[in-house]
């Protein structure tokens, strides 16, 4: 099942709460427009979640992989490119779906 979460500064503000006002316990966090992932990393609340922040942005991708090595936590989140229309998944894959920046509007 996909719980959605539309917050326009929630991911970055208090992502740990986002998630668990979600109510969900594990899974994959999709972070959309995910910006320089700070808020992406934080978004991986326990061991039991993989977190992927999606960027339609080259350099912004660039900054977030960067931040995600800076925090210690590549590897349990990643960030990658994606054309802003069409999330790259199959269906069911998904837990939870943050979406922020100007994916939001």
């Amino acid at each position: 099942m996909v719980f959605c979460a539309l917050a326009a500064t929630a991911a970055t503000d208090d992502p740990a709460g986002l998630v668990k006002a979600s109510g969900v316990r594990g899974g994959v966090v999709v972070h959309v427009d995910c910006g320089e992932g700070h808020g992406t990393a934080k978004l991986r609340v326990s061991p039991k979640f993989l977190v992927h922040g999606l960027c339609t942005d080259a350099a912004l991708l660039r900054k977030a992989q960067s931040n995600i090595h800076a925090a210690g936590v590549y590897g349990t989140v990643s960030v990658a490119k994606y054309d802003g229309r069409n999330l790259p998944y199959v269906d069911d894959f998904v837990n939870l779906v943050v979406v922020s920046g100007q994916a939001c509007r």
